[in-house]
This record gives C-alpha cells, structure tokens and sequence, in this order.
C-alpha cells in the first residue's frame, strides 16, 4: 500500500515534466505556427508598402508627362502614401542648400552622400523605408526655387501642384 501512495505523489510532483510527449510537442507547433504566422503578415505588409510606392512613382511620373505633353495644364495631383513616408522632396544636388527648412537639410545632405545611378531630383524620405525606389530621377520639370523643397504627407496623402503653360516647355512644381 505504501509503494502506491508514493507512486502517486511522484506522479503528482512531477508537474509540467509529467506532461506526455505528444501534449509538449503539440504547444511547441502552436508557438511555431503562431511565430509564423506574424511573419508572414509582416513581410505582406512590407510588400503592401512597397507596392504602394511604386504605384505613387508610375502614375506621378505618368501625370507629369500628361501635364509636358499638353499645350497647358494647371492641376494638382493628389496620391497616398504609406505612413512611415515623413516626406517628399525635389532636390538639385548639384546647387547648394537655398531657402530650405532646417529638417530638410537632412534630406539633402543624406542624399548628397547616397549613390545611384543617375542623380536624383526627386526623393521619398526617409530612404531606409522607400523600397529601394526613394531616389528617382524625373524628367520634364522645372525645379522649385527652394532647394531641396519637400512636401509633408498629411495622414497618409500628398498633394503636389503641376502647372504649365503654353509658353513654358517644362512642368513647374509648386
């Protein structure tokens, strides 16, 4: 009789080490799926991000080239983007800092020291969340006088002024 108290009592102290196999092995596939899963939401909203990017590039550059190929236009185009984007700027690096707000000196300077292919005249800032498309180089416009001059995105929208006339041969940002 003492042999199946003491029996029972040890089961009993064993606790979590008492668990069977199959039960361990089945909460460690749980965490496992769990962990996965906030994996792969995470890297698709990355690609959401990304994706939302590019689009803003395709059909700002398509609107630009809209507004060059008329005789005149004057509108403003109006896009999202996603909410780690703090700003949008156009920039001439090979003029120096003019008229520019003291936060995008930063922009300027961290794009000066940046290397691309064809320099840049307009940037989505910060770089580390543009998707490797944050140093763009845009034809058919006329540069603001500010330098660099950016453009804060208000909860989530840009709007940027395109203008040209008749006698202009370049799309002015404003």
């Amino acid at each position: 009789m003492l042999k199946q108290k003491r029996g029972k009592k040890s089961k009993k102290a064993q606790g979590v080490f008492g668990m069977p196999f199959s039960m361990i092995f089945s909460i460690l596939l749980i965490i496992f799926f769990i962990a996965a899963a906030f994996i792969a939401i995470r890297y698709f909203l990355n690609i959401q991000k990304c994706t939302q990017i590019a689009g803003f590039v395709d059909d700002f550059k398509n609107e630009i080239n809209r507004a060059w190929n008329s005789q005149s236009s004057s509108y403003t185009y109006t896009s999202s983007l996603p909410s780690n984007i703090d700003y949008v700027c156009f920039i001439n690096l090979t003029k120096n800092i003019h008229d520019a707000d003291p936060d995008w000196k930063d922009v300027y300077n961290d794009v000066k020291f940046t290397r691309s292919k064809e320099e840049p005249n307009f940037v989505i800032y910060p770089l580390e969340s543009a998707c490797d498309l944050g140093l763009i180089k845009l034809r058919h416009i006329r540069m603001p006088d500010r330098n660099p001059y950016c453009i804060v995105p208000e909860k989530g929208k840009i709007s940027i002024k395109l203008e040209k006339t008749f006698e202009d041969p370049l799309v002015n940002i404003e």
